[in-house]
């Protein structure tokens, strides 16, 4: 058997629980030893980047170096079998695992570490990213969809980046002058406009009331985008991508992400929720969104798909036939879904359908994706509508 070349990348190497301890400890250093959350905030992209091409790099080259021969199946690193030990564990485990793990997390810095702040949600939203795409490459759903060799990746990225950071600064830019015209303020702590929120209530059940109206909320925005015509290009960047897997989660558009803002956030803070409950909706949708959009073959019980927002509910959302995509709009549970009659039960036909849009009008490059909202009608009038033939 032919060894695999000596590279650079020798952590790659190393058992996946041992890699994610090493990130862990690598950030914790990195903020305990730099302040500014902008700095984080670029070391945390910046890291994406070295982990995503350093495991492209020893993924691509040991395949060509080191195959394994098993009876008929060639079995490489780069497209593991989900029917590996390792693959079985991460098939069974696997989303329980990302999932509340996740949400732990998220819940620990909270409730222990003073509270959920953009910087810990940023950690440890990062290292969720990590994890699930160390699943992807170990128990791949569908080989076509790895991320590794995804040529959209750094457009994704740029996605990822400019509609978290700038996506509901943008929203609440519009959204200022218009209440400050009302006589009214979004500042924190000034923005009870109706003052009914139940501030009396406990925490715990604040931050699920917060959450619950706020998905509630997002379901309309969500499914209005899809319905409504001139809706649909804030949300269309998101749905573009021809595949499925963790960092197509972020794939946003910045105009969508503010509209989330207004059309989700501002009804909470004027009824008198605090500002940083909004931070939890971000982190529950986060929580099943990573594992929803995962390229990773996740055996989930079939009960759990009608309350969860699980991979297999949402890979339904993202089909390309119209017909079957506008359906599950939920990003956390189904239950706005059932209680509207969008929601559809995933079935094992699901696996072979294709992802994406037939008509996509824009060209593949980051510019005309982030200023979609406003290229739609140039490119829409000069682009010749495909269909399914045209795509088989």
């Amino acid at each position: 058997m032919a060894e695999p070349p000596r590279t650079m990348f020798g952590f790659l190497l190393l058992p996946m629980a041992v890699q994610v301890v090493l990130i862990f400890a690598a950030f914790a250093a990195f903020v305990y030893f730099v302040e500014s959350e902008q700095y984080v905030a670029a070391g945390v992209i910046v890291g994406l980047f070295i982990y995503y091409f350093a495991v492209r790099h020893a993924a691509t080259s040991t395949a060509r170096h080191r195959t394994i021969n098993r009876g008929r199946v060639e079995h490489t690193v780069a497209n593991r079998p989900p029917h590996s030990h390792m693959g079985k564990m991460i098939a069974k485990f696997g989303w329980p695992l990302l999932t509340i793990g996740t949400g732990t997390a998220y819940l620990s810095a909270e409730f222990y570490a003073g509270g959920l702040t953009p910087l810990s949600f940023l950690i440890i939203t990062s290292v969720a990213v990590v994890v699930s795409m160390a699943f992807e490459l170990l128990a791949p759903y569908r080989a076509e969809w790895s991320p590794w060799g995804d040529r959209s990746f750094l457009r994704d990225l740029g996605h990822t980046a400019t509609s978290t950071f700038l996506g509901e600064r943008l929203g609440l830019l519009l959204a200022t002058p218009f209440f400050a015209w009302l006589g009214y303020s979004l500042a924190p702590g000034d923005a009870a406009w109706i003052g009914i929120w139940p501030t009396t209530w406990p925490l715990a059940a604040q931050l699920a009331l917060a959450v619950f109206l706020a998905e509630g909320l997002d379901y309309w925005r969500h499914r209005l985008e899809h319905e409504v015509p001139f809706l649909w290009p804030l949300h269309f960047v998101h749905h573009s991508a021809d595949r499925l897997n963790t960092i197509k989660s972020s794939r946003n558009n910045v105009a969508d992400m503010a509209a989330r803002f207004l059309f989700s956030y501002v009804p909470l803070l004027l009824a008198g929720a605090p500002p940083e409950f909004i931070l939890w909706h971000g982190a529950a949708v986060t929580m099943f969104g990573i594992a929803a959009h995962s390229n990773s073959d996740f055996r989930i019980p079939a009960f759990m798909h009608r309350w969860v927002v699980t991979p297999q509910v949402h890979r339904i959302h993202h089909m390309a036939d119209p017909v079957k995509g506008n359906s599950n709009y939920a990003n956390i549970t189904p239950v706005y879904d059932r209680l509207f009659g969008t929601f559809v039960m995933p079935t094992p036909a699901d696996r072979h359908q294709p992802v994406g849009v037939f008509d996509n009008p824009l060209p593949t490059n980051f510019v005309a994706e982030g200023f979609a909202p406003l290229l739609w009608p140039f490119y829409r009038r000069h682009k010749q509508p495909e269909t399914v033939e045209d795509r088989s």
